[in-house]
């Protein structure tokens, strides 16, 4: 079975989600992959990969095979318009008894 993302209705409450592209660039970089690398990889067209990337509608089976071909968790790689994503840069802060 497979749904379409992009939109998440439950009730009155909707939410978009998108891929997180930074996130993927630099899954992407620290591999040293390209879109082209990752559709390959992946077994997904490199049409439908640019445009997941760049903001499109996609399966759920499609990116658990880009989140496969990435080697990582399918929701590592989406965030939900609205609210900040897991994988941001956090603040150095000292340590504890320093």
């Amino acid at each position: 079975m497979w749904y379409a993302v992009g939109e998440l209705v439950k009730g009155d409450c909707m939410a978009r989600i998108r891929i997180n592209r930074a996130f993927v660039e630099a899954l992407l970089g620290m591999r040293g992959m390209t879109l082209r690398d990752l559709a390959d990889a992946s077994g997904v067209g490199e049409a439908t990969v640019y445009r997941m990337v760049n903001g499109a509608p996609f399966r759920s089976e499609t990116l658990g095979k880009v989140a496969e071909a990435l080697g990582c968790h399918p929701v590592d790689l989406i965030v939900g318009e609205g609210y900040a994503s897991p994988h941001v840069g956090a603040p150095a802060t000292a340590t504890a008894g320093s």
